[in-house]
């Protein structure tokens, strides 16, 4: 039932009744009525390409002449833009994997990580003394790749290359996928063998050589290769594990939902069979996927209730 409109500084969004809460709600995720749409999107954008927060709040007042009224934003709220689109993901992309791909998500899977310098940063490391010519501190991420559709299911930071946080990559792949690899392929690194042998067979892990297998390097290098020219040393400003994490799975999603591959006009996650909106006008957009993220989840996870509260 319509419950009139509600208004914000920047649009008009309808008032539904919900019967199950009895309570008036506004369909939508939940952005801040203080940040219009073009402002959100642009955020998201500028972190998946490894801008700096300042810089993202530059380039939005230099582009208050040509959307409307002009609007600013904070560094603060920059984040929360971040945090708040990556946890809709979150819940979002499991509940996607499963029930809207049309064929299982079977093939192999890629699991590498890398070394990446980023800028020297001595409030890390106050009793160290440290060279900032060898770019210290270090970070090691991690990611499982489709090979096949080259879609990313997880990527994780450490400062360290070891087993646990490849176990967590690939615990976090195997959770949103729902199925296992066949076969998961890696290199001869000891962490990323230990870790594929704490979730799976032996018989379901390949060990390989990148350049004797061409689809495997293809996958990885491919992904290493787009993320390096957009974080590299000079202007990335994620200096600790978990906010570097925070932008590579902004670009994660960036490169699996949003950008289309120029050769096939598809991203990894419309290969694997997924439907989803990620066009506004003609134009590549976070928006939509962002709505109907939102909107799919509180589906499902009311159907999911519901199922829940019936008596046997």
């Amino acid at each position: 039932m319509n419950y009139g409109d509600r208004e914000t500084r920047y649009e008009i969004k309808k008032k539904l009744f919900c019967s199950d809460c009895e309570s008036v709600t506004t369909l939508g995720f939940n952005r801040g009525a203080h940040v219009p749409v073009w402002v959100y999107d642009r955020v998201l954008f500028s972190m998946a390409k490894g801008h700096r927060n300042v810089d993202i709040q530059l380039e939005i007042e230099k582009a208050n002449e040509t959307h409307g009224p002009p609007s600013k934003i904070s560094v603060p709220t920059i984040y929360r833009v971040a945090w708040s689109s990556l946890n809709l993901m979150y819940k979002f992309e499991p509940l996607a994997l499963r029930y809207l791909a049309t064929k299982p998500i079977g093939g192999a899977w890629c699991m590498d990580d890398r070394f990446h310098g980023l800028p020297f940063d001595q409030s890390l490391f106050p009793d160290r003394v440290l060279d900032p010519r060898k770019g210290n501190p270090h970070m090691y991420p991690t990611v499982v790749i489709h090979e096949k559709s080259k879609y990313a299911f997880s990527v994780c930071v450490s400062k360290n290359r070891d087993r646990f946080v490849a176990m967590r990559t690939l615990s976090l792949a195997l959770d949103r996928a729902g199925t296992q690899p066949e076969p998961l392929k890696i290199d001869s690194a000891k962490g990323l063998y230990a870790a594929a042998r704490a979730f799976l067979p032996s018989e379901r892990i390949l060990c390989v050589n990148k350049k004797d297998d061409p689809a495997f390097n293809n996958a990885v290098e491919m992904w290493w290769g787009h993320f390096g020219l957009r974080h590299n040393k000079h202007e990335c400003q994620y200096r600790r594990p978990h906010t570097q994490e925070c932008s590579m799975n902004i670009y994660r999603y960036y490169r699996d939902y949003v950008w289309p591959f120029k050769k096939t006009k598809k991203t990894p996650a419309e290969t694997l069979g997924l439907v989803l909106p990620r066009n506004i006008a003609n134009r590549v957009s976070f928006i939509p996927l962002l709505e109907f993220a939102y909107r799919f989840t509180n589906f499902v996870e009311s159907e999911l209730a519901r199922a829940r509260s019936k008596r046997i």
